[in-house]
Parts: C-alpha cells; sequence; structure tokens
C-alpha cells in the first residue's frame, strides 16, 4: 500500500521540497553570512528514483551557490571545480547568489574562478569578501546582466583599473560598500542604484548612505 507522501503529484512536491530550502537571508542582507556545502538540498534526491528526478529538475533549489572559500584547500582540487560546475548546472540558467571569500593565488584558484567568471550572465547577487579577487574578475565586466544586489567587503586597496567592473549592471539597485580605502573612484550605476551604504575598514561610521 502506498504511504500518502507516495501518491502526492510531483507539483505538490516541488513545492513542498521549495519550502526545505535554506533561508536566502546569507544573500539579502549584506552581513556576511557563509552559505555552507551542507545546506544544499542533497538529502532529498537520497530518499527514491522520484525525488531524485524531481529535485534535480528543480532549478531554485540550486540557485545558491555556497560559499567559494579560497583559502580551503578542497577548492584548489580539480573535484571541486567539477562540484562548482555541477551545482551550476542543477540550477538550469535560472540567476544564482555567489559569495567568494579569502586570499586568491591565480596558480591554485584559476579554474574555479574561470568558471564564476564564464556564468557572470547569471550572478543575481554576489559577495566578495577579498580583495585580491578583483583582477581575476576583469572578464565580468560589461556581463552583468543579472546582478542586482552587490557586497564588496574587501580589506585591501584594489586596482584603479578595475574601479569600474560593476558600472554597467542595469539591474543593480542594492549596493554595500566596505573597502580599504575611500570608494569614490569606484564606479557604479547609482543613477539606478535604491540603497547604497558605504564603510570603511579604519573606521566603523557609514560615509555614504542613502534609500
Amino acid at each position: 500500500m502506498n504511504t500518502s507522501i507516495e501518491v502526492l503529484l510531483p507539483e505538490v512536491l516541488r513545492l513542498i521540497f521549495l519550502h526545505t530550502q535554506v533561508s536566502q537571508a546569507c544573500y539579502e542582507s549584506h552581513y556576511y553570512y557563509r552559505m555552507r556545502h551542507s545546506q544544499l538540498p542533497w538529502n532529498l534526491g537520497q530518499v527514491c528514483r522520484q525525488w531524485k528526478g524531481i529535485a534535480l529538475s528543480t532549478s531554485a533549489l540550486w540557485t545558491q551557490i555556497p560559499n567559494l572559500d579560497l583559502d580551503a584547500s578542497k577548492t584548489c582540487t580539480a573535484s571541486y571545480a567539477e562540484y562548482l560546475s555541477e551545482n551550476l548546472r542543477r540550477s538550469h540558467l535560472v540567476p544564482v547568489y555567489m559569495q567568494i571569500s579569502g586570499e586568491f593565488i591565480p596558480t591554485l584558484h584559476g579554474s574555479i574562478i574561470n568558471i564564476v567568471v564564464r556564468n557572470s550572465e547569471r550572478i543575481r547577487a554576489l559577495k566578495l569578501q577579498s580583495g585580491s579577487i578583483m583582477p581575476a574578475l576583469k572578464g565580468m565586466k560589461g556581463r552583468l546582466s543579472s546582478l542586482e544586489r552587490l557586497t564588496l567587503d574587501l580589506n585591501r586597496k584594489f586596482e584603479e583599473a578595475l574601479c569600474d567592473l560593476f558600472e554597467t549592471a542595469p539591474l543593480l539597485s542594492d549596493v554595500y560598500v566596505r573597502i580599504h580605502t575611500s570608494s569614490s573612484k569606484l564606479a557604479l550605476p547609482f543613477h539606478q542604484i535604491l540603497r547604497y551604504e558605504e564603510s570603511a575598514w579604519n573606521s566603523s561610521s557609514i560615509g555614504k548612505h542613502f534609500d
């Protein structure tokens, strides 16, 4: 005899699955809460074949990419690059939420960041807690067509040549900036931004703030 949950329509199961999804607080807030690998809906695909099929075909379950911690040794491996690519594949071209932290080393993290840059058009929310990552993201320039929310928490100076990296982002409306020095040279589409906050690493005060 089938149990009640076994006779639920796939559409109903999909809605239930979406309610199990981890809160997007780590992306809806500019505070740097880091999403973990364990918060992805892996368990949903381990119950039975039907559940696995529904989980894999539900793009919204896979749009939150766990924090890419460049200080963790696992992010330097080929298996991690495959894992990131698979996570992006499961989201089926739907806009994604992405975080990157840690010290970028080109010889170690080049393949991972290349995957991120190749998916620039899909990034809806981006959090960067790494000043050294900026040069590696130059390929994003002019390709951030889905970006709505940006958090820059950079504890070191970044190259002035990269100050226009986020200048062209037609949907960008919410920005928080905390950098080593004044961000006056940081080019942003201020004519469309609805919420902007800025602070400096050497001060807890907000330099600019408007809603």
